[in-house]
């Protein structure tokens, strides 16, 4: 049994910022109050915190390397394919 939980990037769910030079990027603040919302209202009894992991594809893949360097210590793991972090290329 598992969660999954797959977020839609855009501007008016908060979840999508621009940079400075008005590229898409994930805003991982909002990302991942989202998930500590979703796993607080499933109750800790529905999902194991020490077994959280991220992917993404292109820019979900960004989105994921940018949860990984934020907020690392709380994942089991980090599977972005296809992109890279914010600000390196």
């Amino acid at each position: 049994q598992f969660v999954l939980l797959a977020p839609k990037p855009t501007s008016a769910s908060r979840l999508l910022r621009y940079t400075a030079g008005w590229s898409r990027a994930w805003a991982e603040d909002a990302v991942w109050a989202l998930l500590t919302e979703v796993l607080r209202r499933l109750g800790p009894g529905m999902v194991d915190p020490s077994r959280l992991y991220v992917t993404g594809l292109s820019l979900g893949a960004c989105g994921s390397w940018n949860l990984a360097l934020r907020f690392g210590e709380r994942l089991a793991a980090c599977a972005p394919v296809s992109g890279s972090p914010s600000g390196h290329p």
